[in-house]
């Protein structure tokens, strides 16, 4: 009996110091917002910044937003869902999230910084891209979505600029500012998802959206009448799930990622290689070091403004 009982005593002791060993190592890997040295700007918006960070040799994308113009925008609720979705998340191709932060004034998001900057930039250069290129980018950001719907999640902000290359030329998706969970289809259909993803493919193919009209007006009477415009000799099986996915009425639209993967568009891609990264990217961005900047815009780097002293602390008790 003594025995039995120093050795348990022993047991509770080894595994109490090695819970505390745990949640000292853990103390030590969670940093505080001033470990964080700001070096350049990689995005502005209309509430904040983007910078590029460092710390501990590592460097990230802070996100930086003023509490401010999150309240006079109206986005509160929003910010806070971001924060929460992302924390959550884990998938290959949508950005990660290391941390998050608020002091008086700003809330601060710490994510993996993605050195190969917007898939739209890159179009620009290449004015369009070919068909083997835009299946493959089209396939990456069909996981990302399917992988949202699967956990209740609807991104409703797809568009190039969102969409950013990593270091081996792979996506993530960012800015999940419009994200949100649904309880059901109803609520917000995946239709209108995947009606986004066709305007995505006929983007990055021909380098413009496909309903631009002089006016705001012009462009929605555009949409509302699905006129859809392609050039001679446009990649059949392209216009094919383009024109399924873009279908005015939703309810005979491509809506589901399963029946979208089987489009002869799709035809040839192993989307086990496509889920593991297997298959190499067909843009490799140009980076010199883990901290290059030279994929993403030049800004100017003027400290901002204070445009409020208010504090918005019992908006934002839940960031």
């Amino acid at each position: 009996m003594f025995f039995n009982l120093v050795s348990f005593t022993i047991t509770t002791f080894i595994a109490y110091s090695a819970l505390k060993k745990f949640q000292k190592k853990q103390q030590k890997q969670q940093p505080n917002l001033n470990n964080f040295e700001k070096l350049s700007t990689l995005g502005t918006g209309a509430y904040g910044r983007v910078h590029l960070c460092k710390y501990n040799q590592n460097y990230y994308a802070m996100k930086v937003l003023k509490k401010s113009k999150i309240v006079q925008f109206a986005q509160v609720e929003h910010t806070i869902s971001e924060k929460n979705l992302l924390r959550d998340l884990e998938n290959p191709f949508i950005v990660k999230l290391f941390w998050s932060f608020k002091d008086k004034y700003n809330l601060y998001l710490i994510q993996e910084y993605v050195i190969g900057g917007e898939i739209f930039t890159h179009l620009m250069k290449a004015q369009k891209f070919e068909v083997s290129i835009a299946r493959f980018y089209a396939s990456e950001v069909l996981l990302a979505l399917e992988f949202l719907h699967q956990n209740g999640i609807i991104y409703r902000d797809l568009k190039p600029e969102n969409v950013l290359l990593d270091i081996n030329g792979h996506v993530k998706l960012i800015d999940f500012g419009f994200a949100k969970r649904i309880n059901n289809e109803r609520e917000y259909g995946y239709a209108a998802e995947w009606w986004a993803f066709g305007i995505f493919i006929y983007e990055i193919l021909l380098g413009t959206p496909p309903f631009c009209g002089d006016s705001v007006f012009e462009t929605y009477n555009l949409i509302i009448k699905g006129s859809l415009k392609f050039p001679k000799n446009f990649n059949r099986d392209a216009k094919i799930i383009i024109k399924k996915l873009l279908r005015v009425n939703e309810t005979k639209r491509l809506n589901n990622a399963q029946d979208i993967r089987e489009e002869k568009f799709f035809n040839g891609i192993d989307w086990d290689k496509i889920y593991n990264k297997e298959i190499e990217a067909p843009i490799r961005p140009s980076v010199q070091n883990s901290g290059d900047t030279k994929n993403y815009g030049k800004y100017s780097e003027e400290e901002e403004v204070l445009d409020s002293t208010e504090e918005y602390n019992d908006l934002f008790e839940d960031f």
